[in-house]
């Protein structure tokens, strides 16, 4: 029996479970078959008011285009910068001390946690020549971190080869392959002082490349120069030499997962910073043990050098003072010396000349004794030719006597062969024979005595001669040994008294020497004491160094303090604030528009609505149809827009900001957050519109909606109690006000609408004035100066002077005004601003080229002796007013605190300017010009240039530039921003063109009955034109006067907005932009109109006067 009872439980529960699936099948297709008709007419309805479909898919067009554009573009913007940093590997934290740091800093920062690599690079400023100029460059090392990005060429792989920017080659008109001369900066860092900071300085370039450590046109600050930095360059590590590294850059573990500037990026940057605070102190204190070790070390070793050195120079003066010593002795025995052999000289010359004179004296009495003999001679000589004369004659005499014997004997013998002859007559000729032989004999005996006596004669007289010849010789002889005695006695006092003087010279000349030496050595001692001072005094100063070294400061910086990084952040802050507040004006007047769409036609279709209500339909079921016809409009007009607005908006703004920025690319994505966002809100606004619209009217009863909704009653404006003015209208004009007063909604949209639209086109218009007139304003009206010229370091007072009177006598020039020009930062509080500091020779010469004034009363500002001047924006950023007191921190790390007394106008950079006297109690140093200010004197163009080359060729110039140039790059970066105006202007124009004509279409479909039954009155099509246009223009005039008030309101929100801290936008809408936010306005006012007029006549006046009864 349970179990029959259980088995037909189990039948029934099966048979009630089939009746209820069938019910629900039912139901469902039921459901289904209403939804399905819901549908059908929902896109039947976009059919037939497609105008209306169009209108609002355009306004969610807009919205979404224009918000999801405009806020995409600065998380693109960090895209693109967070792209290029991750590929890049650029730091996440960096590290830099005082007094350098070491590898035992990198070990130490590995340690710490969340770091995930440490690398110690190097960082100086350098001079480079260039065209007689002097440029400033940031010479950085290429690394496995911040690496940059290769354009053009190779790396640098030898000591000798660099990269640099783009700029620098197409600036400075270098190629690749050419070679610079570079100077760094001294070594300041502790132990480097005496060491070149690079190995080669003539730098061959092999490429050009692209930093990620300068993305802005900023290259910072330096000590060299102007006091700015022109360019940077890349070199390889191999190329420096220094102990300690400039810089540690530090990546974060995970760092790379998020977006940087994004919060969780700050919060794990910020806890890794405070990871490496942990270690500072200590790290600090090991680098200062580190450093007064090395200093105490260096002391010691300096102290032996000393005195090594003091004991060499000691013994050597010691040495010095022997030898001049050893040499005044020599003097000494030199000159007794040579003061004997110069007696002995006299001595043996007196003898000699003595004896030499004796000589002569004998030589005189022998040739007088000659003499005597000579004239003796001669008479014995006169009587010896007269005796021989006479011996001559008796010889010849004699000769003739023997030769006539000889003849007669020579006869007498021929006669005596003769034989014929007698012995008579031969004895007669033998006696004559004999006779003659003995007469030939005493002839011959007297020849022979006579020729003897000749011979003695001669030989007497030859002996005579001899003798007085010999006597000659002997005197002619004694004559030459005289001469010759006399002449060697000359040669030898010559040669003796030469050798005595030069003696004597060597002798002067030793005292000169050691007079010199005595004077050296004396020197020599005087630069020994003063040597040794100084290095005694240098020890003290030493360790009296050693005592002052303070502990080296780490300073733990993020990539916020990089200057260029941080405005690009502030930029993209700025324009997100900027995709803000345009957006909510157009989802305002979006969701006031579609208010008044949708609820027209929800009036429209009242009759339906009741219908629908009145076969069943619940009020979801009856709503779902607007909700849907809303929503295909929004989601479609939307997803059109969020396209459009990724696409091209960002591009757009990036294209402005390019030339303010550098990146290698920039990344356009979709974002979904944005897109959703947008399409959520113009769904609320446009659906939420649609929504509160359809819930009036479904509240109400079938029978109530399905009869026509009452007309508005007429109700007294307030204008007809101003009878005056109410009686001077006509029929047409009160009619037209009470029409605009009696539909107070669309009155009201309308002016809302078309203010809304006037607000951002004039807003536009205002940007763009705004940014127009800043260059105007700092160039024209604040700085007066055609020119900047930087001076070269090198030059004295004198070449300063002749370059500037050179300057003041130019015909070009009309005025000159010296100045002396250092950046640095201002800072109160915790707040900081890079600036300019302006010291002016002559006050009165600053006037002539710089306006200062007053910001507030423009009145003229004197620089005096109590304090500075600052610029209006460096004292709104930093928080300073007058009577406060600021830091200044130059480029040379000199802090002073000085009182600001005046604020000046100014709108591009920051200065600060002050006195050259208060500059010197201030600093406690000469002043020193070190740049020129001209003025020229009216000069085109060709003849700017021609003076500027002619300037920059002088060798005291060491940069020029022009104000023109200044201004031609600040144009392009301001015409940039007037992108954004347009986009402004086009997109609101637009707007205000749907505004318009959706309102108009509301105006015509709400009053059909009205506008059908004065046409059957007897309106002519130009007459309802009329009676509909004059509502229209009298609410376009109310909305664009609004609409200028509320623009003014607007453009001073949208620049406090997006002001950059280097720029003070100038406040103002020029009278041209009121005119032309009017005329834009009342242009597509007028479009609207022509539609409208086509629309009215087009107006069927039986359908629409047919009884909805």
């Amino acid at each position: 029996m349970e179990k029959d009872k259980k088995e037909e439980k189990q039948k029934k529960k099966e048979r009630n479970e089939k009746v209820e699936n069938k019910n629900k099948k039912v139901v469902k297709t039921k459901k289904y078959k209403v939804k399905k008709a819901l549908l059908k007419d929902s896109f039947k309805e976009i059919k037939t008011s497609y105008k209306r479909f169009i209108s609002i898919l355009l306004m969610a067009l807009l919205g979404v285009g224009f918000f999801s554009g405009l806020r995409a573009a600065s998380p693109d913007m960090l895209d693109s910068i967070d792209t290029y940093y991750k590929n890049q590997n650029v730091y996440d934290i960096e590290v830099i001390s005082t007094l350098g740091l070491t590898d035992e800093d990198i070990e130490a920062l590995k340690q710490v946690e969340n770091v995930e690599e440490v690398i110690g690079t190097y960082s100086k400023d350098g001079l480079i020549k260039l065209n007689d100029k002097e440029v400033v460059a940031k010479i950085l090392c290429v690394d496995e971190i911040n690496k940059p990005i290769l354009v053009e060429g190779t790396m640098p792989q030898n000591a000798n080869e660099c990269v640099v920017e783009e700029n620098f080659l197409k600036l400075n008109d270098k190629k690749i392959g050419d070679y610079i001369e570079i100077e760094p900066e001294e070594n300041e860092i502790q132990g480097d002082e005496d060491t070149e900071y690079l190995k080669e300085k003539n730098l061959k370039i092999v490429g050009t490349v692209k930093s990620p450590l300068y993305i802005s046109r900023e290259r910072g600050t330096s000590k060299l120069g102007a006091g700015s930095i022109n360019y940077y360059i890349y070199i390889s590590k191999d190329n420096v030499n220094s102990e300690a590294y400039t810089e540690i850059y530090i990546k974060v573990k995970n760092s790379d997962r998020y977006q940087t500037s994004s919060n969780r990026y700050e919060d794990l940057i910020n806890e890794t910073k405070t990871n490496v605070e942990a270690i500072k102190e200590e790290r600090e204190q090991a680098r200062y043990n580190e450093l007064i070790d090395e200093a105490n070390q260096k002391i010691a070793e300096a102290e032996n050098e000393f005195n090594t050195e003091k004991q060499n120079g000691e013994q050597q003066l010691s040495d010095a003072e022997a030898k001049v010593q050893e040499g005044k002795n020599e003097i000494v025995s030199g000159e007794a010396e040579i003061k004997a052999n110069e007696s002995k000289a006299n001595r043996e010359f007196a003898n000699a000349e003595e004896e030499i004179n004796n000589a002569k004296a004998q030589i005189t009495a022998n040739e007088l004794e000659l003499n005597n003999k000579k004239q003796e001679a001669e008479t014995s000589f006169k009587e010896a030719e007269t005796q021989k004369a006479e011996l001559q004659n008796n010889l010849t005499t004699v000769t003739a006597g023997l030769n006539e014997i000889n003849t007669n004997y020579a006869q007498i013998e021929e006669k005596l062969k003769d034989p014929e002859l007698t012995e008579q007559e031969k004895l007669i000729l033998e006696e004559a024979k004999r006779q003659l032989n003995t007469q030939k004999q005493e002839l011959e005996t007297n020849k022979t005595t006579i020729e003897n006596g000749i011979a003695q004669i001669e030989t007497q007289v030859n002996t005579a001669k001899q003798e007085i010849s010999s006597a000659e010789t002997q005197i002619a002889s004694a004559k030459r040994e005289i001469t010759t005695q006399e002449a060697n006695l000359q040669a030898q006092k010559t040669r003796t008294y030469r050798e005595i003087n030069n003696a004597k010279q060597q002798l002067e000349s030793s005292k000169q020497e050691i007079q010199e030496a005595e004077a050296e050595l004396q020197t020599a001692r005087e630069e020994f004491n003063s040597k040794i001072n100084e290095a005694e005094g240098k020890l003290i100063d030493a360790r009296e160094e050693v005592s002052k070294i303070e502990n080296p400061e780490w300073y733990i910086l993020d990539r916020n303090q990089n200057s260029g990084y941080s405005s690009f952040i502030q930029d993209t802050d700025s324009i997100a604030n900027l995709s803000i507040v345009f957006p909510i004006v157009f989802f305002a007047i979006a969701a006031l528009v579609s208010l008044t769409s949708m609820t027209r036609m929800v009036e429209e279709e009242r009759q339906e609505i009741g219908t629908l209500k009145a076969l069943g339909y619940n009020k979801f079921q009856i709503s779902l149809k607007y909700i849907i016809y809303s929503s295909l409009a929004c989601i479609i007009g939307g997803v059109i827009g969020m396209n459009i607005g990724f696409q091209l908006l960002p591009r757009i703004i990036w294209d402005m900001y390019s030339m303010m920025y550098e990146l290698p690319e920039f990344i356009v994505s979709f974002n979904h957050e944005f897109s959703s966002i947008g399409l959520g809100l113009i769904y609320i606004c446009i659906v939420g519109a649609t929504i509160y619209s359809i819930l009036r009217e479904v509240k109400e009863e079938p029978a109530i909606l399905l009869r026509p909704k009452a007309p508005k009653l007429g109700k007294r404006v307030l204008l007809e109690r101003i009878t005056p003015i109410w009686k001077r209208l006509n029929f047409s004009q009160k009619v037209t006000i009470r029409n605009i007063f009696r539909y107070k909604k669309r009155f009201l949209m309308t002016i809302i609408g078309i203010c809304g639209c006037t607000a951002l086109i004039l807003a536009g218009f205002g940007l763009k004035d705004s940014i127009s007139a800043i260059l105007p304003a700092q160039y024209e009206n604040i700085f007066n100066y055609d020119m900047q010229i930087g001076l070269k370091t090198s030059l004295d007072d004198t070449q300063k002077q002749n370059f500037i009177t050179n300057l003041q006598n130019n015909d070009k020039i009309s005025e000159v005004a010296e100045g002396y020009m250092l950046a640095g930062t201002a800072s109160k509080d915790d707040k900081q601003e890079d600036i300019q500091l302006i010291v002016p020779k002559d006050n009165s010469e600053l006037e002539k080229v710089i306006n200062l004034r007053d910001v507030e009363t423009e009145e003229k500002l004197n620089l005096g002796n109590e304090g500075i001047v600052i610029t209006d924006k460096l004292a709104e950023l930093i928080g300073a007013k007058v009577g406060d007191t600021i830091k200044i921190t130059d480029s040379n790390d000199v802090e002073k605190e000085v009182k600001v007394v005046n604020i000046a106008e100014n709108y591009i950079s920051h200065y600060v300017y002050m006195s050259r006297e208060f500059y010197e109690q201030l600093y406690q140093e000469t002043y020193n010009t070190n740049v020129v200010l001209v003025k020229e004197n009216n000069l085109n163009e060709e003849q700017e240039e021609e003076l500027s080359r002619e300037l920059v060729s002088q060798n005291e110039v060491s940069t020029l530039t022009l104000t023109s140039t200044i201004m031609g790059a600040l144009d392009d970066t301001m015409s940039s921003l007037n992108y954004v105006a347009v986009v402004l202007i086009i997109s609101a124009g637009l707007l205000a063109f749907v505004v318009l004509y959706n309102l108009s279409n509301v105006n015509i479909s709400e009053r059909i009955r009205e506008l059908a039954t004065i046409k059957v009155l007897g309106f002519y099509d130009k007459e309802v034109y009329t009676y509909i246009s004059r509502e229209t223009v009298l609410l376009t005039i109310i909305g664009i006067i609004l609409g200028l008030v509320a623009g003014y309101f607007l453009n001073l929100y949208i620049l406090g907005t997006c002001e950059i801290d280097i720029l003070r936008f100038v406040k103002i809408i020029n009278p041209l932009s009121y005119l032309y936010a009017v005329l834009i306005t009342a242009a597509f006012s007028i479009i609207v109109s022509i539609v409208t007029y086509f629309a009215l006549k087009k107006i069927d006046m039986i359908a629409s006067l047919k009884s909805v009864e």
